[in-house]
């Protein structure tokens, strides 16, 4: 037909009369967002990245990865699960393409996990006083009135 490239192809009915489905199975995932100075960015690095980044994905349930240089972040979406499982890979992926970064504290050990440490238990504060163990006061001397 006239204005089509002859290699396009339409896309078949069914993803044209329900779109919604494609978006709703998305819509429950998790997203962990990376960050890295932009100051580490080595020159195209993102060039070597992305297909590591991809694989990466692919390898734990078709997690989506990507490296956005401009924001200083990899972006991984998906199931938490399947994040929380690709963290040792991708650190070493970051390892290897940003040698002079520190390690993300999203992907430190414990790395997005609050964690509360032990603090020295301090003495308990004193007792507050209460009428019952007030000492009772003796009865203000009244003036006697001169006679």
């Amino acid at each position: 037909s006239a204005g089509h490239l002859p290699h396009h192809r339409p896309f078949p009915p069914l993803l044209h009369a329900r779109p919604c489905t494609l978006v709703a199975r998305g819509m429950a995932d998790d997203e962990l967002l990376v960050n890295i100075d932009k100051a580490f960015w080595p020159r195209g690095v993102v060039r070597g990245l992305a297909p590591a980044l991809r694989s990466l994905g692919d390898r734990h349930g078709g997690l989506v990865m990507a490296a956005q240089q401009t924001k200083g972040n990899i972006m991984v979406k998906g199931p938490l699960d399947q994040i929380e499982a690709s963290k040792p890979e991708l650190l070493r992926l970051i390892e290897e393409h940003f040698p002079d970064a520190p390690t993300p504290e999203e992907l430190a050990p414990g790395g997005g996990i609050a964690v509360v440490e032990e603090v020295e238990e301090l003495p308990p504060p004193p007792p507050v006083p209460t009428p019952a163990t007030t000492p009772a006061r003796a009865p203000a001397p009244t003036s006697a009135a001169p006679a």
